[in-house]
């Protein structure tokens, strides 16, 4: 049975409802009601909504719905009458009592809430509701929440008709507080409506808002910066100085007024509308001034030029290309002055020196922006891989291999471990920004070899500390065979250690074990040599024992490397010599004999005629042999009246310096190694992608190329071809720029 049908039910809802609406009158007004009428009103709303006897929920919504409409336009007709002046205050006011009466009645009205929830009026999916209502598939049973329904009310009622003088009056607010901005809680309140007035909506929630207050705040702040920074720029008696300067004002300013009142999407577009209007228009004319102020060096103007331009890409990128110019141009002049100088070490202390300066300008100026200290590693990279940093031959990466040969050696000046730590920092700053690392690892490496074979090294920590250092800047894979020749010394020591508990007093060897594959060193002695019958003893004796620790293992002498203390007992006063094994065994040959011939001494120990040449040269310009011409050759006979101040010292050997061949050698090798290289990474793309087109291919081999070294196009080109001829890639038939991969 229907409402219509029961007139007594009816009677019973009019004299609950009449108790009712003097609720809500004084609740969305923020009176004051007493918990009593309170509590009845919340029973007579929950009576009222019951199925039992007849369910009041439709017309308790109803008239529901015609007290909000009522309210709001009595609301609607005292602000329509307020001036300008008043209108956002007074507005203000009425939507925060009537938006904190609202969710007062959304709990009195929650059985109604909880029972069209039910019976399916108001369905929480409120993305299906929208859809429904979008394709006229929800009818005129839909029903919202009573906050939803109250809000509707104020954007139907009041926003709707006032729009364009709230607009308005939103839009003199703005332009009277653009000087300094000071909050005013009534432009939020009236931001804050519009959101709110929609926030039932899952979907287009700010779609009102966008297209009314924010289209209408974003088009008359563009029209009014477009004006006034039009009249500030072409104004005579005003520089661009002044205008960075008002314009750097003008964006605070913004940033503030839309951080206190608008939406922060709305703040987002306001400032890059600001930006477009102020900077973009002026862009060329802008980035003349930045290069005025760069070559004046005016950093201070500069900077704030600089933070202008941070969300314009096209202007900070047009800044920063100025300023790497800048850097590149200034540090070029001072590496140019130093070409001719043969101190390598000039060359690194005025590269810090330029980059400390850099640092101090990016720092401080640009609070290490990313375009700022990209334009600053970029000019650093063209310095460091300049034509004019070279010395003597050298270029940067074998300086820097050179320069830590020397901190780390033995008899450097520098003591302290920090003082160390701080300078491999420093060399491996300027390491990062040279492209040969390749170059630099090949030298590094062969220096290394000579500091711990010869024990020259200042410590294994510090020698450690370096390869860290190292591969942070590029990987483990870097610095693996730098880890495995420390990883070999410690490994020695402790075989020495075993060796000397098991051949006691008799052990006069120390014998260090490297990896064949790990160390630079050549295997320069002849597989030939005839070690003399007095040293085999001793070797044979620690092969014995190192085969039975290890098995499966091959020991190969580097001779060459070798060196042993002889005693020189016939001279007037006791020395000791310090000698390889091709000089301690030329001596030797003394003992029995007091003249030796080039020719015995190759036909005795089977070594290279050029090694016997070297290593007499060596022992004669010591003085410790004499050499005299006669009809057979050049004799040699030991000089009886050699003396020398130290009682023990070294022989230097020129089979271990490295001469201006030897560096090109190890350059022609470091090309080898590159195409090697290369090919393996053409190999690793291809294996990868099956199918690769030529320019794509190009661009990854750079890639992966460029940790270690800066690849010639020509030389991966060539590299391709190779490897097509070995038949690992193939061209595409239909595609000629297309490569294939050869399983």
């Amino acid at each position: 049975m229907t409402q219509s049908l029961l007139p007594q039910h009816s009677d019973r809802f009019d004299k609950k409802w009449s108790d009712i609406v003097q609720t809500i009158s004084k609740v969305i007004r923020l009176e004051a009601v007493d918990r009593k009428k309170w509590n009845d009103s919340f029973s007579d709303v929950y009576a009222l909504c019951m199925p039992y006897p007849v369910s009041f929920a439709d017309t308790l919504n109803d008239n529901l719905d015609k007290f909000f409409q009522q309210h709001v336009e009595i609301i609607k007709d005292e602000l329509d009458s307020c001036h300008r002046s008043r209108l956002l205050k007074h507005y203000g006011t009425q939507w925060n009592t009537f938006n904190d009466g609202v969710r007062y009645l959304n709990s009195l009205f929650s059985a109604l809430n909880s029972r069209n929830a039910k019976k399916g009026m108001f369905d929480s999916r409120q993305a299906n509701r929208l859809l429904l209502s979008l394709y006229g598939l929800l009818g005129d049973e839909s029903k919202l929440e009573v906050s939803s329904m109250a809000l509707k009310c104020w954007k139907e009622i009041l926003i709707k008709p006032l729009n364009r003088k709230l607009t308005e009056a939103v839009i003199f607010e703005m332009q009277n507080d653009r000087q300094e901005v000071t909050y005013k809680r009534h432009i939020h309140d009236l931001v804050k409506s519009y959101i709110e007035v929609e926030a039932w909506q899952v979907m287009g929630q700010l779609f009102y808002y966008t297209h009314n207050l924010e289209d209408a705040v974003l088009r008359a702040e563009r029209d009014n910066y477009r004006n006034e920074a039009a009249a500030r720029i072409s104004d005579p008696n005003s520089t661009i100085g002044d205008y960075i300067q008002w314009a750097h004002r003008q964006l605070r300013t913004a940033r503030d007024f839309g951080r206190q009142y608008l939406h922060a999407g709305t703040q987002i577009k306001l400032c890059r509308e600001i930006e477009d209007r102020l900077l973009v228009d002026y862009l060329d004319r802008l980035k003349d001034e930045a290069v005025h102020l760069i070559n004046k060096e005016d950093f201070e103007q500069l900077s704030v030029m600089y933070r202008l331009f941070k969300d314009v890409p096209e202007g900070l990128s047009g800044i920063s290309e100025h300023l790497q110019n800048y850097y590149t141009k200034q540090g070029m002049n001072v590496i140019h002055k130093l070409k001719t100088s043969r101190n390598y070490q000039d060359y690194i202390s005025n590269f810090l020196r330029i980059h400390t300066r850099y640092l101090d300008i990016t720092d401080k100026y640009f609070s290490s922006d990313s375009y700022s200290k990209e334009a600053m590693d970029h000019s650093l990279e063209k310095i460091a891989n300049c034509q004019e940093f070279t010395c003597e031959g050298a270029r940067a990466a074998e300086i820097l291999a050179k320069q830590c040969d020397a901190i780390l050696r033995k008899g450097s000046k520098i003591v302290s471990d920090t003082e160390i730590d701080e300078k491999l920092t420093q060399l491996v700053t300027i390491f990062s920004y040279v492209d040969g690392k390749d170059i630099f690892l090949r030298f590094y490496s062969r220096n290394l070899a000579n500091r711990l074979i010869n024990s020259t090294y200042i410590s294994q920590d510090s020698e450690e500390n370096m390869i860290q250092k190292l591969k942070a800047c590029c990987g483990y894979s870097y610095t693996n065979k730098l880890q495995r020749m420390l990883q070999d010394i410690r490994i020695s020591e402790d075989l020495r250690l075993k060796f000397q508990m098991q051949a006691g007093e008799k052990n006069i060897l120390k014998v260090l074990v490297l990896q064949s594959g790990s160390w630079p060193i050549q295997r320069r002695t002849a597989p030939s040599f005839q070690l003399p019958e007095d040293f085999t003893p001793f070797l044979k004796g620690f092969e014995d024992f190192y085969h039975s620790q290890f098995t499966g293992r091959t020991l190969q002498w580097l001779h060459y490397r070798s060196t042993m203390e002889v005693s020189m007992s016939y001279l007037k006063n006791l020395h000791v010599v310090v000698a390889t094994t091709y000089q301690a065994s030329i001596l030797v040959l003394f003992n029995k004999q007091d003249r030796v011939t080039r020719e015995d001494i190759i036909q005795l120990y089977c070594i290279p005629e050029e090694d016997v040449t070297r290593t007499l040269s060596s022992l004669v310009d010591t003085k410790l042999l004499l050499e005299e011409t006669e009809l057979e050759g050049n004799v040699y006979t030991l000089n009886m009246n050699y003396s020398n101040k130290h009682f023990k010292f070294k022989i230097a050997s020129t089979m271990l310096k490295d001469t201006p061949s030897d560096r090109n050698n190890v350059h022609s090798s470091i090309n080898e190694d590159r195409k090697i290289f290369l090919q393996a990474a053409i190999v690793r793309i291809m294996k990868a992608r099956k199918a690769c087109t030529h320019n794509q291919l190009i661009s990854e081999v750079v890639e992966q190329s460029k940790s270690r070294f800066q690849p010639n196009i020509t030389i991966i080109k060539k590299c391709i071809e190779l490897l097509m001829e070995k038949q690992y890639l193939e061209r595409a038939e239909d595609d000629k720029t297309l490569y294939r991969y050869c399983v």
